[in-house]
């Protein structure tokens, strides 16, 4: 007499342990959402505003880590914000670092960005004529943009005359960033300017 052969079946009570864990991990990991890069670059550049610098460097570090391979625009966005909060917190040697490792070819109005914190940092460094080159190109953009940071030329320009010490140059500056603040309703580089102005007259 023949006997059936015997069959083997698998379970999943009989899948090992480490197998049943990496199959939950890639089913829960097509369930998780992106978060939207505009959304968490306003998050970031919120916390900027509010003068939390250095967590406003770490989101922006963040954001451009997440962001980099899937939205490489916005990533560009945060990669700026992160050179901004380092500038803000006064090093500028670190900032030109961080500007440095952006790609050759960016948006007009990163290139933008590029050129007004360079300027700044090169100033506060008393590179005057690095300073002056980024700015000249700067003008060069502005005259076809009406970008928003436009408005930070002449508060950068006034930067470097404070740092050569021409108050009244630095002055004259300061309050053409504030009209153009004013004008276009940007509230936090217009307390930037009255900020700035109140330096200069101090002396």
């Amino acid at each position: 007499m023949f006997s059936a052969p015997k069959t083997t079946t698998q379970s999943f009570n009989t899948i090992p342990l480490a197998q049943a864990i990496l199959m939950a991990v890639i089913a829960l990991s097509g369930c998780v959402r992106q978060r939207d890069p505009k959304t968490a670059y306003e998050a970031a550049q919120k916390t900027f505003t509010h003068g939390d610098l250095a967590d406003a460097q770490k989101q922006s570090e963040k954001g451009y880590q997440e962001f980099r391979k899937s939205d490489p625009d916005w990533a560009l966005r945060f990669k700026i914000l992160e050179a901004e909060s380092v500038l803000w917190s006064g090093m500028f040697e670190q900032s030109l670092a961080v500007l440095a490792t952006l790609p050759t070819e960016r948006p007009a109005d990163v290139q933008l960005a590029v050129l007004t914190l360079g300027a700044a940092a090169h100033a506060r460094l008393h590179r005057f004529e690095e300073a002056e080159s980024e700015l000249k190109r700067a003008d060069v953009l502005c005259a076809a943009t009406s970008d928003l940071r436009c408005g930070t030329i002449p508060r950068t320009r006034g930067v470097l005359a404070e740092e050569r010490g021409q108050l009244d140059e630095a002055t004259r500056y300061y309050g053409q960033s504030l009209v153009f603040a004013r004008e276009h309703g940007d509230r936090f580089s217009e307390a930037t300017a009255l900020m700035n102005l109140a330096a200069t007259l101090v002396f």
